[in-house]
């Protein structure tokens, strides 16, 4: 797990993708694309979506930050993506099956193990 940029505190974690909190406290999202891209909503609002999201997210971890940047130059991108579609090729294979249509709840409650 990585540790979290500096700040006055961490942010609590948010809704699972298109729960009903998060609908709640993001209605103009489009929640049914977060089932299926990854997506992120700053501290002020701001949303990334796909490689850019996936970046995002590298940046917010320290020990990743400097991978964080060279993957937002235009050398480092292709690289990315990439990354983001293994990572969700993963997800969709260890995600839990549910009734179609249904929100699913997370998978490993934030404590996922390594694969072996």
């Amino acid at each position: 797990m990585g540790r979290r940029a500096p700040g006055p505190h961490p942010p609590p974690p948010g809704p699972p993708a298109a729960s009903w909190e998060a609908r709640r406290r993001f209605p103009r999202l489009d929640h049914a694309s977060t089932l299926r891209e990854i997506t992120v909503v700053g501290d002020s609002g701001q949303v990334w979506t796909g490689t850019d999201a996936f970046i995002v997210c590298l940046w917010a971890l320290v020990e990743h930050r400097p991978k964080a940047n060279w993957l937002a130059t235009p050398a480092g991108r292709p690289f990315a993506r990439a990354a983001m579609f293994t990572a969700s090729a993963w997800r969709q294979a260890v995600r839990t099956e549910g009734q179609p249509g249904a929100v699913e709840g997370p998978a490993c409650d934030d404590q996922c193990s390594v694969p072996r």
